[in-house]
């Protein structure tokens, strides 16, 4: 075989499954599991690429993928470029901002979940914000609010029980001056990770 070549695998219970091997791919991004079907996401020279059970799926023209979500055999991915605020539902685009916006390229989507048939999305779009079905919002909640415009980002989300998490970091004021600090949100309130004296950050969050 081509000793160039680079194979996108995973590793189950530590035994290697190999995907796909070209002299062109970069390493998976997302790994997603669903009633035992496994969904990964990787690069062939087609673009932003997903396989189940090691059989492709599709390929687009992004470089990558940064969140893979499956609900019902629908599989939601979010492109990793910047200035797009769409996901993308079996490979069909969906934008989330208005295109007409002035400010569209500006705005971005983050991450995504499914629940009960309800898509969330979080991003930014004139601040940190929730959409739930496509329609825009901000958590009620007042310190969400006053948070995530004080220099905050959210990373990630899950839902558990109806409760909606959101994972990220805000800023908190020291002698150090203003400090991210690893936080997340359950429906809307703040719960600290760390005591803000050091900088940290939480990219993730399940629930079980």
């Amino acid at each position: 075989g081509d000793s160039s070549a680079s194979t996108l695998c995973y590793w189950k219970n530590g035994e290697r499954v190999d995907v796909y091997a070209s002299s062109d791919i970069i390493p998976s991004s997302k790994i997603f599991v669903s009633n035992g079907d496994v969904y990964i996401t990787g690069k062939t020279e087609e673009g932003a690429t997903v396989w189940k059970n090691g059989e492709k799926v599709f390929s687009n023209f992004y470089d990558s993928f940064k969140t893979l979500f499956v609900y019902n055999n629908d599989i939601y991915t979010i492109p990793e470029d910047d200035g797009y605020s769409v996901y993308l539902k079996n490979n069909v685009e969906y934008n989330v901002a208005d295109v007409n916006d002035p400010d569209y390229y500006t705005h971005t989507v983050n991450d995504l979940y499914v629940y009960d048939g309800d898509l969330y999305i979080i991003g930014s779009y004139y601040g940190q914000s929730l959409w739930l079905n496509g329609v825009h919002s901000y958590f009620e909640n007042e310190n969400y609010h006053y948070y995530m415009f004080m220099g905050s980002k959210d990373e990630s989300v899950y839902i558990h029980d109806g409760d909606v998490y959101v994972t990220g970091q805000h800023k908190v004021q020291s002698d150090l001056g203003n400090v991210d600090t690893a936080c997340y949100f359950k429906n809307g309130e703040l719960v600290n990770l760390t005591d803000g004296t050091v900088a940290s950050y939480v990219f993730g969050i399940v629930v079980k």
